[in-house]
This record gives C-alpha cells, sequence and structure tokens, in this order.
C-alpha cells in the first residue's frame, strides 16, 4: 500500500469526511505506509507496520515518492492531502503531509511537509497562510477537538509579528477568541515560503513546524490555511518528538531573536487561544440559536424589540415574548436563565455597554411574570458589542450590516440540552433571491449545480457552481462545491463585481480573507422551507468558520474548479430537499442526504422503521 493511493477527499473530514469506519482506517493505513515505493526508493513495511531492510538500508536522499519529491529521512506521513488549483497556465500542485503530531502532555507540536510535484507546475506553501495578514509568511493552521467542540489556534506571542524568543518556556493563559487578525501573524511557529525550489529533485523538503495547546483527544481534525480541506482524525502520539535531517529537510526559523530550531514545545509563547464551536440555526421569522457543547443561546433581535437607541419595549415585542416565555418553559425547565444585552460595534464602547445591560434589564423585568411557576430563575448580564454572533465586519474594515442587524440582540443563555426549538417568529422575512440558470457544461460529479451572476453594475462574471457532495456524517453534514467561470477560461478578477460594496460580492462578504470579494462559504446557508429555519456552517466565535475562508488565487477563477467546502452541525430536514442560499446572490436546490431525512427512511427503501439503523452511514461511492 502506497501512501499516495489516498487522495483528499478520503481523508479530510470534520465529519466532513468520516466515511463511516473508513475514514479513521484511512489515516491508520497511513501511519503504517512507507515512504518508499515501486521506483526503488524504499521497501514496503512488514505486517506489522515496520519497514523492511530494504527501507532501512536505503541510502539518505531525494526520492521520488508516488509523484512528488521527498526526503527518504522523513518518517512515514500520519495524515496527507494532495492539493491542486487552477493557474493561469492550467493547474499547478504539492502534497501535505504531517509527518508529526506530537504532544508533551501541556503542548502539542505539528511538523507538517510540502512536496513538490515530479512533474508538472508547483505550488509554493504560502498557501497555507492567511491572506489577511501574510506578512512574514506564517502557516494559519488549526486543530479541531470534535470530542470537547473546541478550536484550537496555534499558540501565540504578544512580541510583534515574527518576534517571540523560542528560548523561553511557555506561559500561556487562554485568551479566548481575538478581536482582530493580527493574532494571524504572531503565531508560535516557523515560517513557509512565497516561492518553489528551483530544484525540488535535489533541493531539501520543506518543513514547517506549528505548536498548539494539547487537545483532550487522542484524535484531532487538521484545517491549514484558509480554503483547504480537513484532515479528518490525525493521531496524536504522546512523548515521541521528532527530529529530522538538516540536510535533506529545510525549516525556516520565523523568530527574529533566535535561529536555533526550539526543540522545546511550546516555547517563547505568551498566548493560548481555544475557542467553541458553534452551531447557529435561525427562523425566517429572524430569532436565531446559537449552541456548543455546554451554552444555548436562543436570540431575539433588539431591532424589533425595541426602538433605536431605547430600552422601553415595543408593542410588537410582547407578542414575542410570549412565545419565548412558552418555549424557555420547555427547553431551560428548572435553569437559571441568563437575559444577555448585545449591540453591534457601532457608536462609543461605554455607550453600548450601558445600551445592553439597560435592555436586557427591561426584557428580565417583562418575562418574570410569564415564567412565573416555572422554577426558571432569571439574571441579566450586558456585553455590549463584546460578543458578536456574527462578523460585524468584513476584512476591509466595511460593516456588514445584515450581520450588525442580527448582532443587535437580547439573548436568553442557559445549559446545553439536547433539543432546542428556535420557531420563535420575530416578524422578519426572507429577502427573496433568484434561482441559479442552467450549467450549459454540467460537472459529471454534481449533484446539483446551476449558473449564477454577481450583483454588481456592469458586466459580471457567470459563475458555475456545482454541488459535489452532501452528507450527513455522526458528527454533522458536509458540502462540498466546486468553483469555476461558466466560460471555461481564465478570467482575470472574476470574483470582483463593479461596486464592492459589503453585501454586493457573489459569496457574500468575506470577513476572514484580505479582501471581502474573495470566495467563502460563511454565507452557504440551508433553507429547510418546512421548517422555515436556515442553517449555517458551524462558527469558532465570530472569528473564524469551518468552512472554506478564502483562495489561494484570490479573485481569480478559470475553467478548472476550484473547491469549497462547509460543515454543518447535524440536524434533521423536514422535507426531501433543502435550499443551498449563497448569501443574497442566487439559490439552488438540494437533495437531503438519504440518512438526513427527519424520519430516517432512504428514498425507495421500503424497510419498516424498526429494520433501519439510526447509524447508517453514507457509501463510499457518495466520495
Amino acid at each position: 500500500m502506497h501512501a499516495q493511493t489516498l487522495h483528499v477527499r478520503r481523508v479530510s473530514g470534520l465529519g466532513i469526511r468520516r466515511v463511516g469506519a473508513f475514514a479513521a482506517t484511512a489515516v491508520l493505513l497511513l501511519s503504517g505506509c512507507t515512504s518508499g515505493g515501486e521506483d526503488g526508493s524504499g521497501g514496503e513495511p512488514d505486517e506489522s507496520g515496520a519497514a523492511t531492510s530494504e527501507q532501512a538500508d536505503a541510502p539518505p536522499a531525494i526520492v521520488q515518492e508516488g509523484g512528488f519529491h521527498r526526503s527518504n529521512t522523513l518518517p512515514d506521513p500520519v495524515a496527507e492531502q494532495i492539493v491542486t488549483l487552477p493557474t493561469e497556465s492550467g493547474t499547478g500542485s504539492a502534497k501535505l503531509q504531517i509527518v508529526s503530531l506530537d504532544s508533551d502532555g501541556e503542548s502539542v507540536r505539528l511538523i507538517g511537509a510540502w512536496l513538490q510535484p515530479v512533474d508538472g507546475e508547483g505550488l509554493a506553501s504560502d498557501i497555507l497562510t492567511s491572506s489577511a495578514e501574510s506578512v512574514g509568511l506564517r502557516p494559519w493552521v488549526r486543530l479541531v477537538d470534535r470530542e470537547t467542540g473546541t478550536l484550537l489556534e496555534p499558540l501565540q506571542h504578544d512580541g510583534g509579528s515574527g518576534n517571540f524568543d523560542p528560548g523561553s518556556p511557555a506561559n500561556v493563559p487562554d485568551a479566548g477568541p481575538a478581536a482582530d487578525t493580527v493574532h494571524k501573524t504572531q503565531c508560535v511557529c516557523s515560517a513557509v515560503a512565497n516561492s518553489t525550489p528551483s530544484d525540488p529533485s535535489s533541493d531539501p523538503t520543506e518543513l514547517f513546524y506549528l505548536d498548539f495547546p494539547a487537545p483532550a483527544s487522542d484524535e484531532v481534525d487538521v484545517l491549514a490555511g484558509e480554503s483547504l480541506q480537513p484532515l479528518a482524525d490525525v493521531p496524536v502520539s504522546q512523548g515521541q518528538a521528532m527530529t529530522y535531517d538538516e540536510e535533506l529537510t529545510n525549516v525556516t526559523i520565523s523568530s527574529s531573536i533566535a535561529q536555533e530550531f526550539p526543540w522545546g514545545y511550546g516555547a517563547g509563547a505568551t498566548v493560548s487561544r481555544s475557542v467553541p464551536l458553534t452551531s447557529t440555526e435561525e427562523t425566517v421569522g429572524g430569532s436565531f440559536v446559537e449552541k456548543d457543547q455546554e451554552i444555548t443561546r436562543v436570540n431575539l433581535p433588539a431591532d424589533v424589540l425595541f426602538d433605536f437607541d431605547s430600552d422601553e419595549l415595543t408593542d410588537e415585542a410582547q407578542d414575542i415574548l410570549d412565545d419565548s416565555a412558552e418555549q424557555l418553559k420547555e427547553d431551560a425547565a428548572g435553569q437559571p436563565v441568563t437575559v444577555e444585552g448585545h449591540t453591534d460595534d457601532e457608536g462609543e464602547d461605554p455607550y453600548n455597554q450601558e445600551l445592553s445591560e439597560r435592555r436586557a434589564a427591561a426584557v428580565e423585568e417583562e418575562m418574570a411574570g410569564r415564567l412565573e411557576g416555572s422554577d426558571i430563575t432569571l439574571e441579566t448580564e450586558g456585553f455590549g458589542e463584546t460578543r458578536p454572533a456574527f462578523p460585524n465586519r468584513d476584512s476591509q474594515n466595511q460593516a456588514i450590516e445584515a450581520n450588525q442587524e442580527k448582532n443587535r440582540r437580547v439573548s436568553f443563555s442557559f445549559e446545553s440540552v439536547e433539543d432546542v426549538d428556535a420557531a420563535v417568529d420575530a416578524g422578519r422575512e426572507l429577502p427573496d433571491i433568484p434561482d441559479m440558470e442552467d450549467a450549459a457544461t454540467p460537472n459529471p460529479d454534481a449533484i446539483a449545480e446551476g449558473v449564477m451572476t454577481g450583483t454588481g453594475d456592469g458586466d459580471d462574471s457567470e459563475i458555475q457552481v456545482s454541488v459535489t457532495a452532501f452528507e450527513r456524517f455522526d458528527d454533522g453534514i458536509r458540502l462540498e462545491a466546486q468553483v469555476s467561470t461558466a466560460s471555461g477560461s481564465y478570467e482575470d478578477d472574476a470574483l470582483t463585481v463593479t461596486r464592492p460594496g459589503a453585501g454586493e460580492q457573489y459569496f457574500g462578504p468575506n470577513p476572514y480573507a484580505s479582501l471581502s470579494t474573495y470566495p467563502t462559504t460563511a454565507n452557504f446557508s440551508l433553507l429547510d422551507e418546512d421548517a422555515q429555519t436556515l442553517l449555517s456552517p458551524t462558527t469558532a466565535a465570530s472569528t473564524d468558520c469551518l468552512c472554506a475562508q478564502g483562495s489561494s488565487i484570490a479573485t481569480d477563477l478559470s475553467g478548472e474548479p476550484l473547491t469549497l467546502w462547509a460543515h454543518y452541525s447535524d440536524t434533521e430536514f423536514s422535507g426531501d430537499e433543502v435550499v443551498l442560499r449563497i448569501s443574497d446572490t442566487a439559490q439552488l436546490r438540494l437533495p437531503v442526504p438519504d440518512d438526513a431525512q427527519a424520519d430516517g427512511s432512504q428514498p425507495g427503501d421500503a424497510q419498516s422503521e424498526d429494520a433501519q439503523s439510526d447509524d447508517a452511514q453514507p457509501s463510499d461511492a457518495q466520495s
């Protein structure tokens, strides 16, 4: 078995690519693969997974393995994916390998290898950076600990870009979500490259490292860069530190204080960030529910409850609070409930804080009588603008007005329960958007596809969107879409609309990448028309999402597809199809995955309910 036989779609996940037992098996098989192959670069492992004497006796060299150049002194990867991207001249490729993910009990060190192809155009490893903060060429990688429902950012430092001391022991209090993108350049990590090697057949193999807080789980998902699909179920070793060959591999140390490789995990770190993963389900009427493993928040729009700049409840608020009280009696019975006030980021911080407190108190006073006898106790807290549910601004600091409106809210927060009904009607209406046009050149792998046009003035490009995967797994729903020009040609700035104001982009305003027009699936929502609910991609506070956050070719696009992905929380749909709404630009109808229907049935399945399995997984053919 050779490592190259596993394609990215077989190992990417977050539940997005956990094909029953297959994905977990795939990673285990990878860890047993040799770094050799049929080209004579090494031997096969024996049945125990150990290398044969042929491989052990191979002289150190840069070898060809599965179509890529690699030092044969490296250990076998624990996970890998082939990266292909459209370029002006065709398609470029590289291979990302995780060659070590090891914990010392406090911190985890990830060491990756970036391999260049034997044939064809290569790709530089700066694909792994965040376009929002690419100065210094720091890789932007996160770990997802599904057992605890948290996203782990790299350990960070507060010494300015690159200026950390790898000789200092780690001192890492958890700082929670960051308020801006500057932290993306402050990882305790090495640097990556913005060009390909001149001769990858002889140049040292490029390595990079990042340190993280230790996860609770012995397997994590790895999110690399802004757009690469996740690597699922990557095993975390304990106390098996990796050494590397300085002649055949190369690590670019990013610290300006010391140029020696920091062998101590977490050395130089002063900040740790572990952010809870949150699912968000909205109602068409305007309320929405946020839920992580510990807290559930039922959110009501403040613009309906209050007049502008006021803490006096409107007449319309009375019916909404009546409905909310009945819902809380079901969802939060016997619990303490905190009434929270929140604002957007317009105006002065002290004023927003005081307004949020007054509004929370006004709602608490009204709700107390409605909840009398329910064994629910109420308390209040105002957060001002400090806890947005959605990004208030895009990456160019333009206000995202639709998100600001959602962030102006009053919330009821309580300990998470299994099922919470989001169906409090706050009197809003969902804007109508057009259906996509039929694609002139169908994608044979698509389960649904169409063509959309931007909403700016002028001759906007026609963009073909082909949904190639929409599957449900034990930890959520995975969507994969291939995006290309409908013309089939390479178009510079194809995704740049004539009037690039927030809300006018093809894929909606991008709060994560360096330009708001970069493609993202952050605004890919799933509309259940029967239930009148909208499901958004899983987020980590308002600063990250389990979704494609950008593109390595910026706003360019070609006939060769760019693959985007998104992860959604586990949910049940009411009918046999849902509507994929791409921002306010266009929509596309998708068939509900067989095992994601509310009754657990599968189309054409004549089995009785007793004979059906709740644990059914999509077949390998669906990948």
